[in-house]
């Protein structure tokens, strides 16, 4: 079951250049982390009421984000949702229609994520994540 809305992924050419005007738009201060081994670095921007914008820049052309950035530029990358049971809501996903990049999550950190997308010529892309306890 889909329990609520998590974050919202703004995929970026440059994070130094572009986190002071999404820190002054959001009015909250970035958390950026180390690179990712995956081939981005990417900052967290917490909403004092809840939520999260993630704002990542790819570090390889040949990554995922990569890919995107090259085809579609700068902008939203995907939405994430947090659910009970990852496996089941891509089961669910895809019987609904969506396309699934993985039949199976797979870790990161303290979750559990899976992707599938709304069409298959682009679409929305959309993480689930199941927090792992």
């Amino acid at each position: 079951m889909i329990k609520k809305l998590d974050h919202v992924c703004l995929l970026v050419k440059n994070l130094d250049a572009s986190l002071p005007l999404y820190e002054r738009l959001l009015n909250v201060k970035a958390t950026v982390s180390a690179p990712l081994p995956v081939g981005m670095r990417m900052a967290r921007l917490t909403l004092p009421e809840g939520g999260m914008v993630e704002v990542v820049e790819p570090t390889r052309p040949d990554g995922e984000t990569g890919k995107a950035l090259a085809k579609n530029g700068e902008g939203v990358y995907h939405i994430c949702f947090e659910v009970d049971d990852v496996d089941a809501e891509l089961a669910r996903a895809a019987e609904a229609g969506a396309i699934v990049e993985n039949k199976m999550s797979r870790p990161a950190a303290n979750y559990r994520i899976g992707f599938y997308r709304t069409a298959a010529e682009g679409g929305v892309l959309v993480e689930l994540l199941q927090r792992v306890k």
